[in-house]
């Protein structure tokens, strides 16, 4: 079974959603907005992706998970609340990162996140 994680970041907590392969929610949880607390809070899972919107503390966050061998891509935010306009269930972040949501939700290419081979700074936003 596949798992796929759905962030819902603030400056404080971080809620989330760990749906299957069927969209069935098997978990959820809030901790700190952290690198650790959050892939803390996934691991017992092996998620195949976790996902995030562009946000203030979004390139920390993808750093942090990267590094701590979290599959996590980031979504330029516009596009997100543009796709659940769309989206009948309208259930929040972890439906935009099951499969097949890749082009419809714009998710942004692990490479994007980066300036010549390094993460860019926390002041440049994680978008295509």
């Amino acid at each position: 079974m596949q798992y796929y994680a759905g962030l819902d970041v603030s400056q404080q907590t971080t809620s989330i959603c760990i749906v299957d392969d069927e969209g069935k929610i098997v978990a959820e949880r809030k901790v700190a907005s952290c690198p650790d607390a959050i892939g803390e809070a996934l691991e017992p899972f092996t998620v195949t992706r976790a996902g995030l919107e562009t946000g203030p503390l979004s390139v920390w966050l993808w750093n942090g998970l990267k590094e701590r061998g979290v599959p996590i891509v980031c979504m330029d935010a516009r596009h997100a609340n543009a796709a659940l306009k769309y989206d009948a269930c309208q259930d929040g972040p972890q439906r935009r990162h099951r499969p097949g949501t890749d082009r419809s939700y714009g998710l942004v290419q692990e490479s994007s996140c980066q300036v010549d081979g390094k993460p860019r700074s926390s002041g440049a936003p994680c978008h295509s």
